[in-house]
């Protein structure tokens, strides 16, 4: 038990008895409640057989409450109760004198009482009940666990078994810990001295290794000598190669020099050739000034040069249907009509054919973004070249 703590004791001596006595102080507020509630609301649940004078209501009341006090788990499990019920005009209602002085209770008050009337006499109780029920009925409820009852016992004993319990937990608990303290401590102990016994070995292999090394010092110390006496020898030979090689290099440096001074000439030669002007052919310029003003007008479609080119080879009257089925293919390609799909090699993508005027063909896909490509614009002569370029895709 070395591994708990004072407070811990103190919490498991001093809890019992002060949640025994909050528990108990809060059943009897809880029943209190519970009870007045129910109580009042059967005591007025049923007032006819009253307005018929059949019952005195001293005996109805009476009955009701003998009834629930022998029906109740917690009246038999010691919880006891103390009720008075009285009229507006502080008139006792229950218990009733006689009752105490006899000891009757429960329902065989209300059920010892009843014998023959008359008419006259169930008038008389109607009246009673009638002006008892005018002024009104109040009722008073004590409730009290005795501390010797089988519930304060059994609340009592639950409370000191949790809180034996608690301390036992506990101790587990930090037994359990000091146990996973130690054997991690001797582990790392173990580890520990394998740290140390695998430092002592690299260290005792590295005085080895260290005597092995001033061994070689010295022999390579002595090889220095020898290689300086032959290096003494060798020193002459040594400049005289060394002033070839300084004779060649000043020819390598020569020639570089050389060869700047022609690239530069040639630099200055391209950049003249590059300056002047090239004739241009009017079948180029057209082409060209075409595919700027797809370009311009188009935004939605990229033309290739093959449709450029085939645009330029038909006549006006083709051209203006042409560009009306490209202008319809640029704003809304899903109003264009399409004769056919063609599959290109290996069937990589689809593209689609459409025709304009009477013998002309124009073939376009959807383009890898929000553009649609134009491959080729023909006629029905050029069909086959057409399709043969359209698989080369």
């Amino acid at each position: 038990m070395k591994h708990l703590s004072f407070r811990t004791f103190l919490i498991c001596i001093l809890m019992p008895p002060a949640l025994y006595l909050i528990t108990l102080q809060g059943l009897e507020i809880f029943f209190h409640n519970k009870w007045t509630a129910q109580l009042q609301k059967e005591i007025i649940s049923d007032t006819r057989s009253l307005m018929e004078g059949k019952k005195r209501i001293e005996d109805y009341i009476a009955g009701i409450i003998g009834q629930w006090l022998d029906n109740s788990l917690a009246i038999k499990a010691g919880v006891q109760a103390e009720i008075f019920v009285k009229t507006g005009t502080n008139k006792l209602l229950y218990p009733r004198f006689h009752d105490q002085k006899t000891g009757k209770s429960g329902a065989d008050v209300a059920y010892d009482e009843k014998k023959p009337v008359s008419p006259e006499d169930m008038i008389r109780i109607a009246q009673n009940n009638q002006m008892i029920l005018q002024e009104g009925i109040k009722l008073f409820l004590r409730v009290d666990v005795p501390r010797n009852s089988w519930l304060a016992n059994g609340i009592l004993t639950f409370y000191i078994m949790l809180f034996v319990f608690f301390p036992y937990w506990a101790y587990v608990l930090k037994a359990k810990e000091a146990g996973e303290l130690a054997v991690s401590k001797q582990k790392a102990i173990e580890a520990a001295n394998q740290k140390l016994k695998d430092a002592q070995e690299k260290l005792a292999q590295a005085t080895a290794r260290e005597k092995k090394e001033q061994t070689e010092i010295k022999r390579l110390k002595a090889d220095l000598d020898i290689a300086g006496a032959k290096a003494l020898k060798t020193e002459n030979e040594a400049l005289a190669e060394i002033e070839i090689l300084d004779r060649d290099l000043q020819k390598s440096i020569k020639l570089k020099e050389e060869l700047e001074t022609e690239v530069r000439r040639l630099e200055t030669e391209l950049r003249k050739i590059e300056a002047s002007p090239i004739a241009i052919s009017k079948q180029q310029k057209a082409v060209i000034d075409t595919a700027k003003r797809f370009k311009t007008l188009y935004k939605n479609l990229e033309v290739n040069s093959r449709a450029t080119d085939g645009f330029l080879e038909l006549d006006a009257n083709l051209q203006l249907q042409s560009e009306e089925l490209i202008h319809t293919l640029n704003e809304d390609g899903s109003k264009v009509p399409v004769k056919r799909k063609v599959f290109t090699r290996k069937g990589a993508f689809p593209v689609f054919e459409c025709e304009f005027g009477r013998n002309g063909r124009l073939y376009w896909s959807p383009g890898p973004g929000v553009k649609r490509q134009i491959w080729v614009i023909g006629t029905k002569n050029t069909q086959s070249k057409d399709l043969a370029y359209l698989d080369t895709l």
